[in-house]
């Protein structure tokens, strides 16, 4: 017979039980009422979604990469408003600033980099150009960083 030793299943309980708390009292202080009973399989994306992490002597922004999906993008501008609102600060006494990213602003940004969309104009006329104009471009522009 042998002695089973479950202590590292004891403590990664106690991970879980964390984790599963901290989510589940973002969820109740930072998201739309819309949440309120939203399970890990609802939150996730909110938690897996990429982005930019600014860090300077007074702050670190976070700033995340928009949904393909408009309402998930309005339920990301009001976590991020709610989060702000409530003026967090990390131990070392930087703001921490939650901002969500526009689909326009993420669509303007990748083309003005990307030589393919370019294709022989300079990127002053494409930050000059009239906004429907970029959604055009987005439209047509088929990135492979886009999930």
């Amino acid at each position: 017979m042998y002695e089973l030793d479950n202590r590292k299943d004891q403590v990664m309980t106690v991970y879980k039980l964390a984790l599963a708390n901290l989510v589940m009292w973002t969820r109740d202080h930072y998201f739309p009422q819309t949440y309120a009973h939203a399970t890990w399989g609802r939150l996730s994306p909110f938690f897996q979604l990429p982005g930019v992490v600014t860090v300077d002597r007074s702050t670190v922004s976070v700033t995340f990469r928009p949904f393909n999906d408009r309402q998930l993008n309005e339920d990301l501008t009001i976590l991020c408003e709610r989060v702000n609102k409530g003026v967090p600060h990390l131990p070392d006494g930087r703001r921490l600033l939650f901002q969500g990213v526009s689909l326009l602003q993420d669509c303007t940004s990748r083309v003005r980099f990307s030589s393919f969309a370019l294709a022989g104009r300079s990127s002053h006329e494409y930050e000059a150009a009239p906004r429907q104009l970029l959604l055009n471009v987005c439209r047509q522009v088929k990135s492979p960083h886009w999930s």
